[in-house]
Parts: structure tokens; sequence; C-alpha cells
């Protein structure tokens, strides 16, 4: 009688044992889903930022471009346009402008485009002495 009292008793122990390992595989499992799921949605969250920023990295934002030559002086201004140097002075401009500045390899000023904040738009070429050649003005 002793003995069917143990092996009882063993039985239940046994069917608790294999619950408790179902169990602790179904956590082990649920656990490593959870995881799988933080990885996936991190990996995927950097590709998604990447991307943003891959976009955002085809637009340049400056306030102002100069490209200058070799000896550092400005051959293309692009932006707010400084007053012009003409014969290697600079002279006022009228009012300030916004445009795209051509300057010769001495820095004079010798085409450009530009809207005036007068609201007047501006095409003009000059020759190697400063004198307007080609002068368009729209007021």
């Amino acid at each position: 009688m002793e003995d069917r009292n143990v092996q009882s008793r063993l039985d239940a122990i046994e069917v608790q044992a294999i619950r408790l390992a179902r169990w602790l595989k179904l956590a082990i499992y649920g656990w490593l889903l959870t995881v799988f799921v933080l990885l996936l949605s991190t990996c995927t969250r950097g590709t998604r930022a990447a991307q943003e920023s891959n976009a955002q990295k085809d637009v340049l934002r400056v306030h102002q471009l100069v490209v200058v030559d070799e000896k550092g002086i400005d051959r293309i201004v692009i932006g707010p346009v400084p007053d012009p140097q003409m014969m290697g002075k600079r002279v006022k401009r009228r009012v300030p402008a916004t445009g795209i500045q051509l300057n010769d390899e001495s820095g004079n000023e010798r085409a450009g485009i530009a809207l005036l904040d007068d609201g007047s738009a501006v095409v003009g070429i000059d020759d190697q002495s400063g004198r307007e050649r080609a002068h368009l003005v729209i007021n």
C-alpha cells in the first residue's frame, strides 16, 4: 500500500514537472519572440531614419553659396549678393539684391542676374573695363 501511495505521488510530481516544462518552454519562446520583435522594430526604425536622413541630404540649404578660384577670389556668388567690385573698387549697390553674381579673375563683377529689394529684376553683362554691354531691368 505504501508503494502505491509513493507511486501515485511520484506520478503526480511527474505530471507537474511535465506541465512546468511546458510553461518554461512557452515562457522562453515568448521572451525570444519579444526580443525578436524589439530587434526588428529597432532595425526598421533605423532603416526608416536612414532613409529620411538620405532624403534630407538631397537638399542643400545655405544662406549664400560662394565659389572661389584657386587664389581665393570670389568667382560666383549665389544668394544675397555683395556690392559689386568694379575696376578693383567696391561700388555701392542702389538697394540690396539676391541673385547670381559672376566675377572675373580679379574679382570684378562681370555678369549677374538679381532680384532687388525694391522689386525690380536685373540682368547685366559688363566688359573688362566695367562698362555695361547688355543690361535689362524690369521694374
